[in-house]
């Protein structure tokens, strides 16, 4: 259970059997809990990746119902709270706009409190970027509705959203294609082609591993041909 499967994909449904056996003789052990949300969101990613969409999202909410349970038995494990949000955030495509904002007021909450329990791992500086990244795309529309929710709707900015980019990087240089891909996102939306243009030829060189690393890498490529 220690060897780091996150960027294994062809062995998911093996990893998957083994939890599952383990969590029939623990059901209350967060290690296993968190693994086996981890577990789901690649098998989610791997059936998006082959086209079926049902699949998807019974893996995705299959998932977070076991990162739910891990965060409600060790609220100090990081993982739990990694693996939770990022679940959730997987839910977005299915969920209302109200629902969505709630989320998203969710998802940051667990992803701060990760980072506190764990201000090393890059991936948790990478997802608030991504929620700072959300943020700043807001229409009026949506931010009113937060504000009708919250009073006050979140706010964030691309370049908040860049200094977690660039913290995450800063951790572990290369770690994720994706990482660096909004880099240069976040340099496209700040007009600085020339920093765009670095970081996605950076990121082209990062290899492709799981069907994330496809999606990610088919973006860079379209994105070189606008700057």
């Amino acid at each position: 259970l220690n060897k780091d499967v996150d960027r294994v994909e062809e062995s998911q449904e093996e990893i998957y059997l083994v939890l599952k056996e383990k969590h029939e003789e623990t059901p209350d052990n967060c290690q296993i809990l968190w693994r086996l949300a981890r577990n789901y969101s690649k098998r989610s990613s791997s059936a998006k990746s082959r086209g079926e969409a049902d699949r998807q999202k019974e893996l995705i909410y299959e998932g977070l119902s076991f990162a739910r349970k891990a965060v409600e038995i060790d609220e100090e494990c990081w993982q739990a709270h990694q693996w939770f949000a990022i679940l959730l955030g997987s839910t977005n495509e299915y969920e209302s706009t109200d629902q969505k904002i709630k989320d998203g007021v969710t998802y940051k909450e667990h992803v701060v409190r990760a980072i506190e329990l764990n201000p090393k791992e890059p991936l948790l500086h990478h997802l608030l970027g991504r929620w700072c990244f959300a943020v700043a795309q807001l229409t009026w529309i949506q931010r009113k509705a937060a504000a009708m929710l919250y009073g006050t709707p979140p706010t964030s900015t691309v370049e908040e959203a860049l200094e977690n980019f660039h913290q995450a990087e800063k951790l572990k240089p290369g770690f994720w294609k994706t990482n660096q891909l909004m880099i240069a996102k976040s340099y496209k939306q700040l007009y600085n082609n020339v920093e765009c243009k670095k970081w996605l030829e950076s990121a082209l060189k990062i290899p492709i591993v799981t069907p994330e690393d496809n999606e990610s890498h088919r973006e860079v490529e379209q994105l070189m041909g606008q700057v």
